[in-house]
C-alpha cells in the first residue's frame, strides 16, 4: 500500500495515539523534514518538554545522531550541534507561556503577531490539547459543542494566515485490553 500525507498551508492536521506511541517524535520528524527539505519555518507552541529538551530533540533529528552518548558510542559533535541549533534558530519560534497553561486563543493570537512579524512561517505546532486551558462561553453547553467550535477557529485561522497547524490530541487515559495492547483511541 501506498500512503501519502499531503501538508497544506492553510489546513489543520490533528494527532491521535495511544499513549507512548510517539505522537509529538512523529510531528517533529515533520517540522524538520519540511524545514530541511521544502525551507518551511514554524511558530512552535508545545509543552510537552521544556525547550532546551525539545531543542536538542531536533538538533538529533537534524543531524541524524544524539546529542548524549549511546551505547554505540554515536553522538553528535559540538560543530554539528551548534549547525543544528542556528538551523533552529533560523527556522522555529518558540511560543511558550510560562506562568499559567494558555488558552487556544492566546496561543493563536501570538501566532498571529509571530506570522505578522515573520511572514514565512508556514507551519503552527499546538502539542498538546490537554495542556491548554479550555474555557466553554456562555451557550456552549458540552464538550462536543466546545471542540466543534474551537476546531472551527483553528480552522478559520488556517485559513487566514496560510499556516497549516497541527493539533496534538492525546487521548484520555486508556486502559490496555487483555492482550496487552491499547486500543485505538476514539
Amino acid at each position: 500500500l501506498d500512503f501519502n500525507y499531503k501538508v497544506r498551508a492553510g489546513e489543520l492536521t490533528i494527532i491521535s495515539g495511544a499513549p507512548g506511541v510517539g505522537k509529538s517524535e512523529f510531528l517533529d520528524a515533520i517540522v524538520v523534514g519540511l524545514a530541511k527539505n521544502e525551507g518551511w519555518r514554524f511558530a512552535m507552541c508545545s509543552f510537552e518538554n521544556p525547550p532546551e529538551e525539545h531543542l536538542n530533540k531536533l538538533a538529533a533529528k537534524i543531524v541524524g545522531k544524539p546529542g548524549w552518548i549511546t551505547r554505540g558510542n554515536t553522538q553528535m559533535s559540538d560543530d554539528e550541534w551548534l549547525e543544528a541549533v542556528s538551523f533552529l534558530g533560523k527556522h522555529i519560534y518558540w511560543i511558550r507561556a510560562e506562568d499559567e497553561a494558555p488558552t487556544i486563543e492566546w496561543c493563536l493570537n501570538t501566532a498571529t503577531a509571530c506570522v505578522q512579524r515573520y511572514p514565512d512561517v508556514r507551519g503552527l505546532v499546538l502539542d498538546p490539547y490537554n495542556e491548554f486551558e479550555h474555557q466553554r462561553e456562555n451557550g456552549v453547553h458540552t464538550e462536543t459543542q466546545y471542540v466543534s467550535k474551537m476546531l472551527g477557529h483553528i480552522k478559520r485561522w488556517c485559513a487566514l494566515h496560510g499556516v497549516h497547524v497541527w493539533l496534538v490530541a492525546h487521548p484520555a487515559k486508556m486502559r490496555r485490553n487483555p492482550d496487552g495492547i491499547y486500543p485505538i483511541p476514539e
